[in-house]
């Protein structure tokens, strides 16, 4: 598991024969020690965890995690947490997402560096900074952004600056202010290509495509939706296609291509109704209700 969630994740995500062999030599290690880690529940959803969350398999992940005991054995039950509350997160559930951050970090932002395991902890506080950004809670924001970055100060890791220079975009933007969020989404893409991290490559890449799209370099935005989609698909990342597909139909109705931003909204529906992604489903409804008035 610490294989899948330190190196397979972040670095080789888009190796199918990688994280296959993993996967499979981690649930044939799970197996062995089953009477130590009686976990109750399907040894191949936990012992590959967080590959189910980027495979999409969410109810999977969700039915096995709430059905068994994966949540009282460690080294599984801080990482089954994390997972659980990313795919509660990307079906709209906030209180469901919330529950692990406030268990594991129940002093928020004060907690202290070293009181929990670093992995998990780090992957709470990045969610905390999404939900506030979700709630327009800048200041909450703010302050889930600020110990994320302190954490990763105090680790000394080179894995997470992508993400965090990210958030710090996301942030910016929300804030409006447009060329901060541009010159932190490039910092995040610097990032992300050394060393490679496919994941944090193509959400760079798409955030860009929507500061781009916003600021009216269509062309600059189309070569940043093309990178992430190809990386999305190298991935097998359904959610993460999903989300770049919108952003490229944003691209498409700016660009006066109303009919391809309406094939491209529908096919992220296609993607996020069975994922239950409701927040998703829920912008590309929006997004067509106003490309219908946009376009007559």
């Amino acid at each position: 598991m610490q294989q899948l969630w330190l190196v397979t994740y972040p670095y080789e995500s888009s190796d199918h024969a990688r994280r296959r062999w993993l996967v499979d030599e981690s649930e044939a290690a799970l197996s062995r020690g089953s009477g130590a880690h009686d976990l109750g529940t399907s040894p191949t959803i936990v012992s590959s965890l967080p590959l189910p969350f980027l495979d999409g398999a969410w109810d999977e992940v969700g039915q096995a995690i709430d059905a068994g005991r994966a949540l009282d054995v460690t080294p599984f039950r801080e990482y089954a947490m994390v997972v659980r509350a990313w795919v509660a997160w990307a079906q709209g559930d906030a209180e469901l997402a919330w529950r692990p951050v406030r268990q594991l970090l129940p002093d928020g932002v004060a907690t202290e560096f070293g009181s929990i395991v670093f992995g998990p902890a780090v992957e709470l506080q990045r969610l905390a900074v999404m939900l506030n950004l979700d709630r327009d809670d800048l200041e909450q924001a703010s302050a889930w952004l600020t110990m994320y970055e302190r954490w990763l100060d105090w680790s000394g890791a080179v894995r997470r600056q992508a993400e965090a220079r990210l958030l710090r975009s996301r942030y910016a933007h929300a804030t409006g202010n447009v060329e901060s969020a541009r010159e932190d989404a490039r910092a995040a893409l610097r990032h992300a290509t050394a060393p490679t991290q496919p994941l944090a490559l193509l959400a760079a890449h798409r955030l860009l495509a929507v500061l781009d799209t916003e600021t009216g370099r269509l062309g600059d935005a189309d070569e940043h939706v093309r990178e992430s989609l190809a990386l999305a698909d190298a991935c097998a990342a359904p959610f993460e296609r999903a989300l770049t597909l919108l952003a490229a139909a944003e691209l498409r109705l700016a660009g006066g291509r109303g009919d391809e931003a309406r094939d491209l909204a529908t096919q992220v529906k296609t993607i996020c109704e069975p994922l239950g992604a409701r927040p998703t489903l829920d912008r590309a409804d929006a997004f067509l209700a106003r490309a219908a008035v946009s376009l007559g």
